[in-house]
């Protein structure tokens, strides 16, 4: 994660460092951040404590659940959409069978 000094100006903010990291296999970047410092003392104490091995580790947890937040919303938010999309079928194994055999026939004709 880097400097995370409490007077560091608004200039650095967002700006992403081109020098990659390697970590789990993935090309990793470096961005700074500014916190106030009762965040920092939070985010050392949560390395401290010993839940993290760094800050930037605790961060990308941090991202990690809202990524997985906000994919688990919008899934909701289809599962919402389909059920008031109209009146419900039972959906059968026969109902798969004639829905596959519709797309295939869909296909060929496209091939066609």
């Amino acid at each position: 994660m880097g400097n995370f000094s409490p007077g560091m100006g608004a200039d650095c903010l967002g700006r992403i460092e081109t020098k990659p990291l390697h970590s789990n296999s993935q090309v990793m970047t470096s961005i700074n951040i500014s916190l106030p410092e009762l965040m920092k003392v939070f985010v050392e104490e949560q390395v401290a404590q010993g839940d993290y091995n760094s800050a930037s580790e605790y961060v990308q947890e941090l991202i990690s659940q809202d990524q997985k937040r906000k994919a688990q919303e919008r899934l909701e938010g289809l599962i919402i959409e389909g059920l008031d999309s109209g009146e419900p079928i039972e959906v059968t194994d026969e109902w798969w069978e004639q829905k596959r055999t519709q797309l295939m026939d869909s296909l060929r004709s496209r091939e066609e």
